[in-house]
């Protein structure tokens, strides 16, 4: 939830980790410090593809294959999972971010986690999850670690340069990374349309 300019955030890893800062600007230069990153991110890669699913309900046929850079999983009670717990965002085959749920997480293997008992197209991207993900697909916790980048509500939709590198170093200096990105539009679209109904008129 927030207002959509809020929605655009940044998961970071680093190796040693130390917080970071985020920059942007429309241009090459006057970059303005917009955010700043606490934690280190729960990330990784998905081991095997993930199918198309459904919404609205419980999916105990579907599994995901995570191996995790850094952090760790664990399960939940259904009405954990219902007040919000185990939240996380996969890369689709479409380049757009499904926002799923998982109750159960099972390390089978150093750093890979089986997760099950799905919670599919939440937070209305039901798009990302009919296109499926495929292997290598990114995958990321939405614990509280990813931090909002700090784009404006003017600049939704707007491609601007942003950095984002260890507190203390250069801005222009290696340690930074730097992308151009234009985000908060899909925080914009509206949610599909539930519990329609409809009746004849006499006039037909």
């Amino acid at each position: 939830a927030g207002a959509p300019e809020e929605q655009l955030k940044l998961a970071l890893r680093a190796k040693p980790w130390v917080p970071h800062a985020i920059y942007a600007s429309p241009a090459s230069s006057g970059f303005e410090r917009r955010g700043f990153a606490a934690r280190e991110a729960t990330v990784g890669f998905l081991q095997s593809p993930l199918a198309p699913g459904f919404e609205g309900r419980f999916d105990d046929v579907r599994e995901l294959v995570v191996e995790l850079l850094h952090g760790e999983l664990s399960s939940v009670a259904d009405i954990q999972l219902l007040n919000g717990a185990n939240l996380a965002a996969i890369r689709a085959a479409s380049g757009e971010w499904e926002v799923l749920q998982f109750a159960t997480a099972e390390e089978v293997a150093p750093s890979v986690w089986r997760l099950g008992r799905l919670l599919r197209g939440q937070y209305g991207t039901r798009p990302a999850m009919l296109a499926g993900a495929e292997a290598g697909a990114h995958f990321v916790l939405l614990d509280g670690a990813p931090s909002s980048a700090g784009l404006r509500a003017q600049e939704i939709g707007l491609s601007l340069n942003w950095r984002v590198g260890p507190l203390g170093y250069d801005l222009a200096g290696p340690a930074f990374a730097a992308e151009t990105i234009a985000g908060g539009e899909r925080a914009r679209r509206p949610l599909s349309p539930v519990h329609l109904a409809a009746r004849w008129h006499t006039g037909g």
